[in-house]
């Protein structure tokens, strides 16, 4: 303020310039050109100069044709004579190289009226030889005729026969093509024939292996009852026995009545299956090469069905086969579990979805 700053003064300023912009720009434009007059006006004076002498030239060149008598309406006159004099010269020229060549025309004329005296003394002669040879015009015309229809019959013929050619690639392309298909079916019949005994084999192995399996099932059946039965006592506190009928259907106990397991609970079924694989895993590890060498034993998911008590009798059960199983790892999202074995390891997940593991 103290400079006498005003924004509205500096903003009307600004609007006056932008308009004048245009203004200015056209003056500078102007400017340049006005600067270009000199240059122009010497092209200019330069131009008539040149122009006087053309204009002088022209002058000078009709005072010559004076001079001369020039009429252009006589040159026009006889430069058509010219015209037709050439015409007429072309003409001329034309007739004399006709007479030139007469000569030469004379004698091929008389060498074609000897040529034709001969031809009519060989045409004579001839027809006295085929008087002489009984020659009769319209047997003749018989024979060409024959002849006519013997070349018709020939072309035909080929025809005919160039047809069959082809019918006969035909039929040996396909002939080839049979045959060959005959060896591929005879090489397929021999493979067949040798899939049909490795069948016969396949077939019989698996024939004599289920009836190996089933006697083996029916001699471990019992046995996997028993261990399982055992199991599931020390699990449940109430069920004992088990069975497996014909086709392996696992049946429970309950007051004298032997009942599919789907009467039963979630989590009874739940006890029942772990007892019939732990019985069936150990069996299986019976036959292991060091004999009872048992490793370890996995249960994934086993607890979340049981209530705290059946989760405690299962509980001990897998302590009681510590000496058969070294190593039991029980997978579980029930916190309750952990502290029940010795080591637990908690798979954590983070707010970013990574996981860590940790050994409590």
């Amino acid at each position: 303020e103290e400079l006498g700053y005003a924004e509205s003064e500096y903003l009307d300023k600004k609007n006056m310039l932008t308009a004048l912009k245009q203004s200015h720009d056209g003056f500078v434009l102007l400017s340049q050109r006005v600067l270009e007059i000199p240059v122009l006006e010497d092209k200019i004076r330069s131009r008539r100069a040149d122009l006087e002498k053309l204009e002088h030239a022209v002058t000078v060149l009709g005072k010559s044709l004076k001079d001369l008598g020039f009429d252009p309406a006589e040159y026009e006159s006889l430069l058509e004579e010219s015209r037709s004099l050439s015409r007429v010269e072309e003409e001329a020229h034309k007739i004399n190289l006709k007479v030139a060549a007469e000569a030469e025309i004379r004698e091929r004329l008389r060498e074609t009226a000897v040529s034709l005296a001969e031809l009519q003394s060989e045409l004579i002669l001839g027809k006295e030889q085929l008087q002489a040879l009984g020659y009769n015009e319209a047997q003749h015309n018989v024979a060409r005729q024959s002849l006519t229809e013997a070349e018709e019959g020939l072309e035909a013929a080929r025809k005919e026969a160039m047809n069959r050619q082809v019918n006969l690639e035909v039929l040996e392309a396909d002939m080839a093509r049979l045959l060959k298909d005959a060896n591929r079916k005879k090489e397929f019949e021999q493979e067949l024939a040798v899939l049909d005994r490795r069948l016969e084999v396949v077939d019989v192995t698996r024939s004599l292996v289920n009836r190996f399996m089933d006697h083996i099932l029916v001699r471990i059946r019992s046995e996997i009852v028993r261990i399982a039965g055992e199991i599931l006592e020390e699990v449940s506190g109430k069920y004992s026995l088990l069975k497996i009928d014909d086709d392996f259907n696992i049946m429970v106990e309950d007051e004298g009545e032997y009942y599919p397991i789907s009467r039963y609970s979630g989590g009874e079924v739940d006890m029942i299956a772990v007892s019939v694989r732990v019985a069936i895993s150990e069996y299986l590890m019976r036959f292991g090469p060091d004999g009872e060498s048992y490793s370890f034993l996995i249960l994934d998911e086993v607890f979340g069905s049981q209530d705290i008590e059946h989760r405690e009798k299962m509980i001990n059960m897998l302590r009681s086969l510590e000496e058969r199983f070294p190593q039991i790892i029980a997978i579980s999202h029930i916190s309750d579990v952990q502290g029940q074995f010795d080591n637990t390891i908690n798979v954590i997940e983070d707010e970013l979805g990574n996981s860590r593991v940790e050994v409590v």
